[in-house]
């Protein structure tokens, strides 16, 4: 019988919980500090014994998980470094920043098998473009803020400009606010990444690499990025998860696609 499994990939905005084993498969999204939601999450399969992986970028979510795990799971591997340098040796791929790289980004790049290049977009908290080329060297990333906090920061720094929930494929000019703002957040990154990954090919010289959009925003940009000129991209949400268990050798029966 395989073993059940926890994965947990902790951002700063949410802990992504995947449980499976024993004839279920439970997935929830969970505040970093709902030490209560946790607990309820882990009484949906307990007793059962299980494993727990975690790749994480938050301190506070790290030690809240940590802390309801205790005396309720067999073995609890974190992510770390040193894990990254072997998993880089197995899989031969070089990173040479495993020292200070996000496991999360480290688990996105982990996340497929690389053939002839791979740009991961993944839209989170913050937005990322990773590379993998074609040698299966990671050349680095560029960080940017998430769709999320353009209307955000924006509140913050002007009077008339309100915080909004986001509207999905807004036009793309306007003369509403809501709509200006959402644009500006949604095209505006959609148009920036079609652009960066067009950049990335020519200068790295990887026309047929392949590209993976992930994150939890990535939603919001998906069904834009062909308008700005991007069409031939996978997109896949679970990205971190899935390199998460590859990265422990647990992706032969997790399917998450």
């Amino acid at each position: 019988m395989k073993d059940a499994l926890l994965l947990a990939d902790i951002g700063n905005t949410t802990i992504d919980l995947l449980y499976q084993g024993n004839g279920k498969k439970i997935r929830k999204k969970i505040l970093p500090d709902d030490e209560k939601g946790i607990e309820s999450f882990l009484k949906e399969f307990s007793p059962f014994s299980f494993s727990c992986y975690i790749a994480s970028v938050d301190k506070k979510g790290l030690f809240t998980l940590l802390s309801a795990l205790k005396e309720k799971c067999d073995d609890v591997f974190v992510l770390d470094s040193k894990k990254m340098k072997e998993v880089s040796l197995r899989f031969g791929i070089q990173v040479d920043n495993t020292e200070y790289l996000g496991s999360d980004l480290f688990c996105d790049i982990l996340a497929r098998e690389n053939r002839r290049g791979l740009i991961v977009i993944d839209c989170g908290t913050a937005s990322k473009l990773l590379l993998l080329d074609d040698k299966n060297v990671f050349q680095g990333a560029l960080i940017l803020p998430g769709i999320a906090l353009f209307p955000k920061a924006l509140s913050v720094s002007t009077d008339l400009l309100p915080d909004i929930r986001l509207g999905k494929k807004p036009p793309l000019v306007s003369l509403k606010t809501e709509e200006c703002l959402s644009s500006g957040a949604l095209n505006g990154q959609a148009s920036l990444f079609a652009g960066l990954v067009k950049k990335v090919k020519e200068v790295y010289a990887l026309p047929a690499a392949d590209i993976l959009l992930t994150g939890g925003n990535s939603y919001l940009i998906k069904d834009l990025l062909p308008e700005f000129g991007l069409k031939d991209f996978e997109t896949d949400e679970n990205a971190v998860l899935e390199g998460l268990a590859r990265a422990y050798g647990k992706d032969d029966y997790l399917s998450l696609r």
